[in-house]
C-alpha cells in the first residue's frame, strides 16, 4: 500500500513547525495540517478593539514553573522537578541555537521574572530556598528587589521577585518562518484545513480534512503527529489535558523591553513590555465553548482593573487592544510526547502540553524523528523521552 503522505503533522504552531523542522533535517517530507493560519493558534482580537503595533517578542521559551515551585514539588517530587528543569534548559538551549542560526535578532535574552507582593514575601523566600536546596545557584535563579522591579516597570506594588537569567523571549512568527524557509523544499503546509477524523489502519493512518470552503479530502499517512491541543477530547488525552481561555490586554507604554513576568499565586497574571507595548494577561476561564468564551467581558474587566491597580499610570486608560486565546495544562504540568500504544508499530504520536512553556515541547519534538526511524537515542535523549512519554500515567495509575 502506498500512502498519500508520509508524515502528517496536525498543528502549525511552534510545536508542529519544530517537529516538521527536525523531521526535514533527517530527510523526511512532513505535511503540516493547520486549521487556521500558521502560527496563529486559537486566539483572536475581541470585537470592537483595534490593534496597536503588537509586541513581537513576548513568547516565553523557557521558565521552570510559572506559578509555584512548592506546588510543583508536592505534585511531582524533587527528582521529577529537577528533571523538568534539566529538560527546560535543554529545550531553551536548542531553541536559542536554532533561532540565532536563522536570525540573531529573533531572540532577546532578557530572562523571566516571578514576582509577589509583600504578603507573599514568605512564599518568595521559600521558593528561592527550594531552588537552592536542589543545587541551583545564582546563574539559574536570583532575587530581585522591589526597587529593581520598580525601576524596570514603574510600579511599587511588588515586594520582590525571582529572576531566571537563562530564560529568553523570541519573535515566534519569525522563528516559524525561518524554520520553514530553511527546509522549504521538504516541508509542505496547508492552512484553513481542519482534521475531522482520524483512524489508525493496518498500513498507516486514515484522516479526513475539511477545508474552509467546505470541501473534504481523505488521505492516508504513514504517521500522524498531534502537535496541537485542539484534540484535548481525544480518548487518549481524556483526563490528562484541561483547556482554559486566557486573555491579554495591550497598552501603549513607552519604556525598555522587559522579561516575561509572572504573578505566581491565583489568580495568575503575567506581563511584559516589548516595543513600547505593555501586555498583561490572565483571568483564565475553563473552556466551555471552544470557539469563544461566554464570560470574556467579565475577565477583561477584571484584568483591566488589576492592571490599573498595579500600574498607576494606567489608572484612567483603557486597553488599546484585547486578545483571547486557549492554553492547555497536562495533569502533572509536564508535556506529553510519544505514543500511547504499547504496540511499537503504532503510527500516532502526540506532542501536547502548556502553550506557554514550549521549550520542553520543542525538545520533545526533536526526539520524534527517532521514534519514527527507531534510531538509537543517546542516554540523555532516552532519559528525556521516557520522562515525556504518556506511559508515565499508566505507571502512576
Amino acid at each position: 500500500m502506498t500512502n498519500d503522505i508520509h508524515i502528517g503533522i496536525v498543528g502549525g504552531g511552534i510545536t508542529g513547525v519544530s517537529t516538521a523542522y527536525f523531521l526535514a533535517e533527517k530527510g523526511f517530507n512532513p505535511y503540516i495540517i493547520e486549521a487556521g493560519k500558521l502560527g496563529k493558534g486559537d486566539d483572536d482580537k475581541i470585537s470592537g478593539s483595534y490593534p496597536p503595533p503588537e509586541p513581537k517578542h513576548y513568547l516565553m521559551i523557557t521558565t521552570p514553573y510559572d506559578s509555584s515551585l512548592k506546588l510543583f514539588l508536592k505534585e511531582n517530587g524533587n527528582g521529577k522537578a529537577e528533571k523538568y528543569f534539566e529538560l527546560s534548559n535543554a529545550g531553551c538551549y536548542l531553541m536559542k541555537s536554532i533561532a540565532k542560526e536563522i536570525d540573531g535578532n529573533i531572540v532577546k535574552e532578557l530572562g523571566s521574572l516571578y514576582v509577589g507582593s509583600k504578603r507573599r514575601k514568605k512564599n518568595l523566600e521559600e521558593e528561592l530556598k527550594g531552588y537552592r536546596e536542589m543545587g541551583y545557584g545564582e546563574d539559574f535563579v536570583r532575587f530581585w528587589s522591589k526597587e529593581k522591579i520598580s525601576e524596570l516597570y514603574g510600579t511599587d506594588k511588588f515586594y520582590g521577585g525571582l529572576f531566571f537569567p537563562r530564560d529568553a523571549i523570541m519573535d515566534g512568527r519569525r522563528y516559524l518562518i525561518g524554520m520553514l524557509s530553511k527546509y522549504k523544499e521538504r516541508i509542505n503546509v496547508v492552512e484553513d484545513a481542519e482534521l475531522t477524523s482520524v483512524e489508525e489502519i493496518e498500513d498507516g493512518v486514515k484522516i479526513e480534512i475539511k477545508y474552509k470552503d467546505g470541501k473534504k479530502e481523505n488521505l492516508t499517512a504513514d504517521y500522524v503527529i498531534f502537535a496541537t491541543n485542539g484534540f484535548y477530547k481525544d480518548r487518549n488525552l481524556a483526563g490528562l489535558v484541561k483547556m482554559k481561555w486566557s486573555f491579554e490586554i495591550f497598552f501603549e507604554d513607552e519604556g525598555p523591553d522587559t522579561p516575561n513576568t509572572f504573578i505566581g499565586v491565583y489568580p495568575y497574571y503575567y506581563f511584559t513590555r516589548q516595543n513600547n507595548i505593555l501586555m498583561i494577561g490572565g483571568e483564565d476561564r475553563e473552556v466551555k465553548n471552544i470557539r469563544y468564551s461566554e464570560d470574556e467581558k467579565i475577565a477583561i474587566d477584571k484584568l483591566t482593573e488589576w492592571a490599573r491597580k498595579k500600574f498607576s499610570r494606567l489608572e484612567k486608560r483603557n486597553p488599546a487592544c484585547v486578545h483571547f486565546g486557549i492554553w492547555a495544562r497536562t495533569k502533572d504540568q509536564i508535556p506529553i510526547v510519544g505514543k500511547f500504544s504499547e504496540d511499537s508499530r503504532s503510527r500516532i504520536i502526540y506532542a501536547v502540553g502548556c502553550n506557554g512553556m514550549v521549550n520542553p515541547l520543542v525538545y520533545g519534538a526533536s526526539l520524534i524523528p527517532y521514534m519514527i526511524t527507531r534510531e538509537n537515542m543517546d542516554e540523555i535523549q532516552r532519559d528525556f523521552a521516557d520522562f515525556l512519554s504518556p506511559k508515565r500515567f499508566k505507571t502512576n495509575d
